[in-house]
This record gives structure tokens, C-alpha cells and sequence, in this order.
């Protein structure tokens, strides 16, 4: 019988279909394991490959394989997801074997054998070592996507199919035809209101929710119902709330409205309400806590098979218990445009077209916009919106209520000025023409946090906001970021699982940087 790793170098580039994998895998853990225990005294970065060999034969990464093995066969489970999690397999082959031949190559001192015991530490060469850490960022990184999906995979394969809400088991009270009674988020699709449901038990609730009107070009009925599946299958995932279903919206046979339960009593307002409020919180720690929440909110989304396409201030939702309250909890919204991997897409900006596109990356805005949307494109929203909450100031959309009364803040504008891209004249002439080089604001936005940045939040998280920016290419894993036309269902699904890493190493870096 094939030795443990010579058996895993053999699934190099195959999936999790493959008969006896997980044998495999428990082998390659307990060679693994035991190949570190022979290092008596190695450095704290060798042993941890010791743990990663227990998590493979007997513990968590185990476990969370054997289910997702049994439950990617299940035919409705989303295609997406199964694509995904095989390439993320694929890429935990690489890195034990990666892992593997970089152990081969720590030493003990001249004369002494690691069988007989180390009396002093292990030879590792420092580019070694920084290899070594990469290596275990990214198995950590599958890990975590791993035991995301696990049980994600049992709830959508077991779970009823989400029916579409009968008037009869939800209501707005004083809904009328032309009109449901409620609050408009600012510049948002999200609309506040009291409801009544019935739970399928026949047990009755009043409750506040958040009604989302997705138009039916977007996607039908199928579509709509599939996305809820997923969102009512989830694990108890801070970040996102819970959904109640969906319905066709009274107003409008041609958009149906995506139904969120809002806790209760809550104050809520939208990120973008918060940037412009005097009084927020403007303490680090604060600032940094909200990029965590939405890092987490938006790997969700990207571990379920989806992209969201829409992450900005005005899309995301804060909630207190009061309004005293220092207790802020983030809730990511606007699922209206969120599609599959898979699905051929299209992004139209709103009336207050500059201000969404600051967000939106600068391939999505080229005069003939490419198919695909991609996890890479997301996590460019994502970057802005650090940049936003880790400068500490003003938001970097100035303004009133009204569309036509918005503006750059004042660091943004002097910072494109300079540039070149915006005249320095009146202070709201920005136009169209503000965004014809999309990517000279890309190049602006990424300068903007290289400059300020370090000096007010430090290196570490200076650097994690100009990776987001930058994907691929700010060097955060391997830029494979597939971008020709006509590619194959593998390389998307590869291109795709490299994007879930590269969120999951941001979780990871923003979640062990102290302030």
C-alpha cells in the first residue's frame, strides 16, 4: 500500500468524487503527524503542522469532508457550491504537498537525527519559514470554508423547497395597490415595515421586516426561490438575517420582494447613514469591528455559490438594542442583484450613477461589460468600503437626501484633483466623465490608502485594504484571476475558489491585527 502522502500526490488535480478519498486523506493526516512529532523541538511554525495532520485523520477537517462528500451528490445541492468546494479540494491537495517537501527540507543541526530527539531547535531558513506560514494560512483558509459549507450542504439537501407567500401568510397592514406602508433606507432597495406571518405550523407573528423588490428579468420564480433556499439553510451566520421567503409583490407582476425578519426593539440605520452622522463612533477598534462583520457577511455569500454585486454603504444595515446602545451589529443587504457563479450578468447603476460606481470595480464598468461577475469583483467593494470606515473622517460620498446634492469628501476630491481626473472648480461638478478611466480611480482610491492609511490605522491594515483593492494583484495568493473570454465551467469554478481563499485570508488577517 501506497504510503500516506504517496497516496494523496496521486489525487493531485482530481476531486472529492474520487472513490476513498477521505481514506486518503486520514493516511496523509496520520503521515503527516507523525513526520512532525519526530522534531522533538521544533519552532511553534513546524508543529503546527502537527495539528493539521490531527484535523485530516481524526478531527475537524475530517469530518467536515466526510459530510461534504456525502452531500455534493445530492442533486439539490447548487452546482456552484459543488464546483467550488472541489477546487478548494484540489488546492488542499497542493498545499499538503507543498507543506510535505517543505518539511522535507528542515533539518537538525549537522550530526543529529530527528528520530533520536533535538536538543536544540530545528534549522529553518527564514524564506522557509514564510513559506511554511503561507502554506498554513491557506489550509487554515480551506478549513474555515469547509466547515462554512458542511452544514450548509446537509440543510439544502434535507431542507423543504421554499414556497412563494400567499397573501393569506403574510400581510403589511394598511398595504394598498399603489402603496406598502413603510421606511425607505436612503438611496437603498430596503423598505421597513410591521408585518403579520403564519410559520408553516400555523403559528401567527408580527414582526418587523425588510422588503427587497427584485425585478423577475433578474431571474424568475426559480431563481428567486433558489437563492432563499440557500439563505434559510445558512448557519448561524452573524451578518446576515433571517429569511422569512419571498413573495409577488402586490404593486408589481414583475418583481417579487425578498422578506427579512429585523430583531426587535432595534435602532437601525444604514452605513452610509452612520458615516454622516457627527456623533458616530470614531474609535479604531469600532471601525475595524465593522470591516470584520462585513468580511464575514460577504464570505457567506461568496461560500453559498453567490456573488452580491451591489456592496456599498447604503446596502448595508447596522442594528442596535437601543439608541444608547455602544452594541452595533452589521447585517448585509440589497440581495436584489445577487446571482451564481455560473450566471451570465449584468450591473446598471442608478440614477446617482458616479457615487454607485465609486464602489463598483473598474472592469464591471467598461462601455461593453464582461459576463461574468466574479467573487474578485466584490471583494473590490469591499476594499472601498474599508478605506471608507478605516480613514476615520468623512464619508467619501458628501451630501444631502437628493441625488443631484452629492460630492466627493473633501480628502477624495483634492486626491482626484491632483490626479487629474476632476477640475478644481465647484465643489459637486462631478459628472460622467468622472468615471471614463475607471481604472485611474482605481489607481487614485489605492494611492489614497498607501498615503493615509498607515499613519492612522497602521501598516497591517493599510496593506489588507490595498490587497482588497488591488485582488489578485496586491499579491494575496496566486494571481490566476482568470479574465479572457470563452473560459471553461473548471476555470471559472478554479477562479472562484481562489477568490473564497483570498476573503477567508482577509477574515483571517483582519481577525489577528490588535488596535
Amino acid at each position: 500500500m501506497a504510503t500516506g502522502m504517496e497516496a494523496i500526490v496521486a489525487l493531485a488535480g482530481l476531486g472529492l468524487a474520487i472513490p476513498g478519498v477521505i481514506d486518503v486523506l486520514v493516511r496523509a493526516g496520520l503521515y503527516l503527524e507523525e513526520m512532525v512529532k519526530k522534531y522533538q523541538h521544533a519552532d511553534n511554525t513546524v508543529r503546527k503542522f502537527e495539528f493539521i495532520g490531527q484535523s485530516m485523520a481524526r478531527g475537524q477537517l475530517r469530518s467536515q469532508l466526510t459530510i461534504i462528500t456525502m452531500y455534493t451528490k445530492n442533486a439539490q445541492v447548487d452546482g456552484a457550491i459543488v464546483d467550488n468546494l472541489d477546487s478548494y479540494f484540489r488546492q488542499l491537495v497542493n498545499d499538503i504537498i507543498k507543506a510535505h517537501k517543505l518539511l522535507l527540507r528542515v533539518r537538525p543541526p549537522s550530526g543529529e537525527s530527528p528520530d533520536l530527539g533535538v536538543l536544540r531547535k530545528l534549522k529553518v531558513t527564514f524564506l522557509d519559514e514564510i513559506k511554511m506560514k503561507s502554506c498554513l494560512d491557506r489550509i487554515l483558509a480551506t478549513e474555515i470554508a469547509f466547515v462554512n459549507n458542511s452544514l450548509l450542504c446537509f440543510q439544502i439537501a434535507s431542507g423543504p423547497d421554499p414556497d412563494l407567500l400567499t397573501k393569506y401568510e403574510f400581510v403589511v397592514p394598511h398595504e394598498t395597490i399603489t402603496e406598502t406602508p413603510g421606511t425607505r433606507l436612503p438611496h437603498s432597495p430596503m423598505l421597513i415595515a410591521s408585518a403579520n406571518y403564519k410559520w408553516k405550523d400555523g403559528s401567527q407573528k408580527t414582526s418587523d421586516v425588510i422588503l427587497e423588490r427584485r425585478p423577475v428579468h433578474l431571474g424568475g420564480i426559480e431563481d428567486a426561490g433558489i437563492l432563499v433556499r440557500k439563505l434559510q439553510a445558512k448557519p448561524c451566520t452573524e451578518g446576515i438575517l433571517p429569511c422569512l421567503g419571498f413573495r409577488q409583490n402586490p404593486h408589481n407582476q414583475q418583481e417579487f420582494d425578498l422578506i427579512f425578519e429585523l430583531p426587535t426593539p432595534s435602532e437601525r440605520e444604514s452605513l452610509w447613514q452612520f458615516l454622516r452622522r457627527a456623533d458616530r463612533p470614531t474609535s479604531l477598534s469600532v471601525r475595524k469591528s465593522l470591516c470584520e462583520k462585513l468580511a464575514q457577511a460577504i464570505s457567506f455569500v461568496h461560500g453559498i455559490g453567490m456573488v452580491h454585486k451591489n456592496i456599498r454603504p447604503a446596502n448595508i444595515l447596522l442594528l442596535k438594542p437601543s439608541a444608547v446602545s455602544t452594541a452595533t451589529t452589521l447585517f448585509l443587504g440589497d440581495w436584489t442583484l445577487v446571482r451564481s457563479f455560473r450566471t451570465l450578468t449584468a450591473h446598471t447603476a442608478g440614477k446617482n450613477q458616479w457615487a454607485e460606481k465609486l464602489y463598483l470595480h473598474p472592469v464591471r464598468q467598461k462601455q461593453n461589460v464582461e459576463d461574468r461577475y466574479t467573487i474578485l469583483h466584490d471583494i473590490y467593494s469591499l476594499g472601498v468600503c474599508m478605506l471608507e470606515l478605516l480613514l476615520g473622517g468623512d464619508p467619501l460620498v458628501l451630501g444631502g437626501d437628493d441625488d443631484a446634492s452629492f460630492d466627493l469628501c473633501p480628502l477624495l476630491r483634492a486626491a482626484f484633483v491632483s490626479s487629474g481626473l476632476l477640475p478644481g472648480v465647484v465643489a459637486n461638478a462631478v459628472s460622467g466623465k468622472f468615471f471614463e478611466d475607471p481604472e485611474h480611480v482605481k489607481a487614485v482610491l489605492v494611492k489614497v490608502a498607501k498615503e493615509e492609511l498607515p499613519r492612522r490605522v497602521g501598516d497591517k491594515l493599510a496593506t489588507l485594504t490595498v490587497k482588497c483593492l488591488e485582488g489578485f494583484d496586491g499579491r494575496f495568493g496566486e494571481a490566476d484571476i482568470i479574465r479572457q473570454d470563452n473560459v471553461t465551467p473548471e476555470q471559472i469554478a478554479k477562479e472562484n475558489a481562489n477568490g473564497v481563499k483570498f476573503i477567508s485570508l482577509v477574515q483571517l488577517e483582519l481577525n489577528g491585527i490588535s488596535v
